[in-house]
């Protein structure tokens, strides 16, 4: 996976709404490998801090979806008002805002993203900056922000992978416990028996005490 400074240099020459998306894309990254590393750090990792972790990482991940939906309308949009406009001297117009992409409920956001453009160029700007933005757009961030998407859904798909032989680990520690517990619990039983009877035992055979103890270890190991 590529380093994410990186974007801090083609953040430098887009535009402010650009600058603050691809901004905000990165701080997400950074703070989802931190979980990871941390995850992967945690000498006792209880299933509670591991949920909880899961539960921080899943809901960036949807975040970043959304950005990438947002991106993705955003994108069509310019690239459609572009081509309708070539030939013309009608102004470009293009949402230059951040979008939002904290919310409490990422799910209800995907039902309810509304695009507006209320931002547009200059008329009597300088024509170069349309042009230069237009060939980066088109150069590169469908691109970028493809690979970004895919790179999220590897992530999702390694958390599965990850929680799943998680599970099985503590499956197998859980069954490793239960058979452990039920030989002490023989072995206690098979002691408290051989301490009743003790007295009886070797008036009977002093032999025979060491006989049963040899062969019960044989048989319980």
């Amino acid at each position: 996976m590529e380093s994410y400074e990186e974007n801090s240099e083609i953040c430098s020459i887009q535009s402010h709404w650009l600058q603050t998306t691809i901004s905000c894309v990165n701080e997400k990254m950074k703070t989802i490998m931190k979980l990871l590393e941390d995850n992967d750090s945690a000498t006792n990792n209880t299933e509670e801090i591991y949920e909880k972790r899961k539960d921080e990482i899943t809901k960036i991940v949807k975040q970043l979806c959304i950005s990438y939906c947002s991106l993705a309308q955003d994108y069509d949009l310019l690239i459609n008002t572009n081509a309708k406009h070539k030939d013309d001297d009608v102004p470009v117009f293009y949402d230059d805002s951040p979008f939002d992409v904290i919310d409490s409920n990422p799910e209800s956001m995907l039902d309810d993203l509304d695009f507006e453009n209320e931002d547009s160029f200059d008329p009597e700007g300088d024509d170069s900056r349309v042009k230069h933005d237009r060939v980066l757009v088109k150069g590169g961030m469908k691109l970028k922000f493809n690979k970004l998407f895919e790179e999220n859904t590897e992530l999702q798909m390694e958390l599965v992978r990850r929680n799943s032989e998680k599970r099985d680990v503590i499956c197998k520690l859980q069954e490793q416990v239960l058979r452990l517990v039920a030989e002490k619990d023989a072995l206690k039983r098979h002691l408290s028996y051989v301490e009743r009877h003790k007295p009886r035992f070797e008036a009977a055979d002093p032999g025979r005490k060491s006989m049963r103890f040899e062969r019960f270890f044989r048989c319980s190991f």
